[in-house]
Formats: C-alpha cells, sequence, structure tokens
C-alpha cells in the first residue's frame, strides 16, 4: 500500500532516543540531506545531476571483486552516437589502457578496443613520461 504525505515546507524525518532524535533526513523543497552515512543496496545506481562533486581523494572500482586479478575495471566517457573512450585497466595484460570502444560501460571485458592517444606534458625530471616529439627533439637537438 502506497502513501503520500503532503507537506508545506520543510519536512524532518526523526530517529534516536527521545522524541527529540538528532538523527534525522531532512527534506526540503529541494534538497533531501542525509547528515550521515547512506547505503544503497542494488544492482544500478543512477544519478541524473548535471554536475556530480566528490570530496573523496580515491574513487574504488570493482568494489567487491574477489578475484585474483582477472576483472577489467575503469572509467566510461559516454559520447552518444560515437563510440564510447574509455581510459580502464586491461587485467589481462597488466596494463592501463587509453581509447573507444563499441561496448556499453556494463561490459565485464573490454575486448573490443581501438587505442586512443593520452596527450602528456614535456618531462621534467628525467623520471617521467615522454612523448615521441620530446624524445626526437631532444636526439635531433
Amino acid at each position: 500500500m502506497s502513501k503520500t504525505v503532503r507537506t508545506y515546507g520543510d519536512y524532518t524525518i526523526k530517529a534516536g532516543d527521545g522524541s527529540s532524535g538528532s538523527d534525522r533526513i531532512i527534506l526540503d523543497a529541494y534538497d533531501v540531506r542525509v547528515p550521515g552515512n547512506l547505503t544503497i543496496d542494488g544492482t544500478q545506481t543512477t544519478l541524473n545531476s548535471a554536475t556530480l562533486t566528490i570530496e573523496d581523494k580515491f574513487i574504488e572500482v570493482n568494489r567487491n571483486n574477489s578475484t585474483a586479478g582477472t576483472e577489467d575495471g575503469g572509467i566510461f566517457f559516454n559520447q552518444g552516437s560515437n563510440n564510447h573512450q574509455i581510459f580502464y585497466y586491461d587485467a589481462n595484460v597488466s596494463e592501463f589502457v587509453v581509447g573507444a570502444t563499441t561496448q556499453d560501460s556494463d561490459a565485464t571485458l573490454i575486448t573490443n578496443i581501438t587505442p586512443g592517444n593520452l596527450r602528456i606534458a614535456d618531462p621534467i625530471q628525467d623520471d617521467h613520461a615522454t612523448t615521441k616529439s620530446w624524445v626526437v627533439s631532444q636526439v635531433a637537438g
């Protein structure tokens, strides 16, 4: 049975000890605020927002992977009717790959990849990555 609760103004759901519980979910006309941890269980989470801001310093991909390093993982960039662009770790060869694919983001293994370009700056230190043009300029110079 579904229920509709109508309210004018803000709405607060309180939990915790006593009638003035300090744990709460706050609903107003524009925001839902959960001041604490939020756990969402399911197989897919869709965020329909124009901007996503993440305060964490690290993003974990393949969280529940219990295999011995056999799953690919990475980031898909949806390009509409063009091929998707992808930055991912290819577990089969233990390398990071940048490129284009016709596979969708729900793929468990990337088998269709056209390698792309990765732009990097010319190195300042000897142990930094270099571009082909930088190496050629140093050899020619």
